[in-house]
């Protein structure tokens, strides 16, 4: 009797057990399916965004979309028109609309309480408002700023439902709507206006105002999208994002090999630092000037293959292995030789890309080597 009795205790134990499991299991699967959905309506859309304003500072920084607006309004024999105001409004878009979705991710969705992420984005603010560092420039945007300019396109939509808030943004068509109903004398409208202007004024990225706090911010985005991405397991780009790198007192990029002297407070919060290499006479905008006997000379040059002889690669390892890495991440490149005795670099290259213009990026690529 005694053992009919235990198994009936041990049996509604199993089935307690089981049913608490059970449930407990269920519930877990309820909670990722909704964190999932909010997500959704939270987390992509501001990865979308923040994404969208990395794209568009790394054009602006790297590749002169600035100059490039310029060229595609000039007619031919004439000299290059003026940035429109619609191109300008559309930069200053895209990072209102940055600011907008990021609190919404402060306060939404699975990062709420991610140390990491809160990290990231809080420096990203600070850097669009650290007037200490990098000056009154049109791209200083207090907290304050951050928040108002953010909820302008941004907005929060009515829900039944308030486990999952909905929220919509305006397009920069109803943006540009919204901006011919405000006076000059309006904050808001100042307040945009200011970057519009600056934006404008430049021929390229070295009159624009405020390039030096754009570098910073773009390098942090990249880290930012990194990071969330590794957390989420998937990526809204095929493609490596592209740093802006920061040497102490030069800016390279990956792309095209752009220099440019960075006299600047600035200096100590760009990341990724690496020492000043002798440039050889590269000046502010990476063209070269003066007499250098360790200059790189192009000894020989058709189509595809151009070798260089580059006197600094003789019996110097680290030198020749720098060189080589920052070589090989020039877009277009095949194949790179590197004969130390000989102190020559000889690359193969896509046939497609102007000679002259590979040329160039190749000797500025070499001299940035450290």
């Amino acid at each position: 009797m005694n053992f009919e009795f235990a198994l009936v205790a041990l049996s509604t134990i199993g089935t307690a057990i089981w049913t608490v499991l059970t449930w407990t299991e269920q519930e877990e699967k309820e909670r990722r399916i909704e964190q999932d959905q909010l997500d959704a309506l939270c987390i992509n859309p501001f990865m979308l965004a923040t994404q969208e304003l990395n794209f568009v500072l790394y054009r602006i920084l790297v590749q002169d979309q600035l100059g490039v607006f310029r060229r595609e309004i000039s007619h031919e024999g004439e000299p290059e028109g003026e940035i429109t105001y619609h191109e300008a409004l559309a930069i200053v878009y895209v990072i209102m609309k940055y600011f907008g979705w990021v609190f919404v991710f402060y306060h939404y969705g699975s990062y709420v309480q991610d140390r990491k992420a809160i990290e990231l984005t809080r420096n990203i603010a600070e850097t669009f408002a650290d007037r200490e560092t990098f000056g009154s420039d049109v791209f200083l945007f207090t907290l304050t700023q951050q928040r108002s300019l953010g909820y302008a396109i941004v907005k929060k939509f009515p829900s039944h439902d308030p486990t999952y808030p909905e929220f919509t943004e305006l397009s920069v068509y109803e943006f540009e709507e919204i901006m011919s109903g405000y006076k000059p004398e309006d904050f808001f409208y100042q307040d945009v206006m200011k970057v519009v202007d600056g934006i404008r004024k430049a021929n390229s990225i070295k009159d624009l105002s405020g390039w030096e706090r754009l570098i910073v911010v773009q390098n942090q985005l990249v880290d930012l999208l990194s990071y969330i991405e590794s957390e989420e397991g998937y990526s809204f780009t095929t493609k490596k994002r592209q740093k802006t790198l920061l040497l102490n007192d030069a800016i390279i990029d990956q792309e095209n090999g752009l220099t440019a002297d960075l006299h600047s407070p600035a200096v100590s919060f760009l990341p990724n630092f690496l020492p000043l290499p002798n440039l050889g006479g590269l000046n502010f905008w990476g063209e070269t000037g003066g007499d250098n006997k360790n200059n790189p000379e192009i000894v020989h040059h058709i189509g595809g293959r151009i070798r260089v002889k580059v006197p600094m690669v003789f019996n110097n390892s680290n030198y020749a292995q720098n060189i080589q890495s920052l070589i090989e991440n020039i877009t277009g490149v095949e194949s790179v030789r590197i004969n130390q005795p000989a102190s020559s670099v000889t690359v193969y290259y896509n046939e497609r890309i102007a000679e002259k213009e590979f040329a160039k990026l190749l000797l500025e690529r070499i001299q940035i080597a450290v």
